[in-house]
């Protein structure tokens, strides 16, 4: 009996081991397969601070990569001062405000 047990405990034991020591399969997300371009991100949406196309947030290529969406009334009341602006953050699009742009130049006076 003793030895049944002591099989049974190493055979959990094994496969304790195994589990720790093979970390789960990558799977990718499906946007991080398609970065969207800037002309894709001025056609989508906010949510949440994020920008969204096809209903999903919108993925991005390398980080600090710039959009202009000032222009585009589906972005206008994102911001309480300043632009908004799109920009590429941990693989995905995110909208923030400028705070200096669009205000007065002191030096022309």
């Amino acid at each position: 009996m003793r030895a049944l047990f002591s099989l049974v405990v190493a055979a959990a034991c094994g496969a304790c081991g195994s589990d720790e020591s093979h970390p789960a399969e990558f799977s990718p997300d499906a946007n991080l397969a398609k970065p969207r371009t800037c002309a894709e991100v001025r056609q989508g949406a906010v949510q949440s601070g994020a920008v969204w196309v096809d209903d999903a947030p919108a993925a991005c290529g390398p980080s600090a990569q710039e959009c202009p969406i000032f222009d585009l009334s589906a972005f206008s009341s994102v911001c309480k001062q300043g632009v908004p602006y799109a920009t590429c953050k941990d693989g995905k699009w995110v909208v923030n405000c400028n705070p200096d742009a669009g205000a007065p130049d002191a030096a022309n006076d």
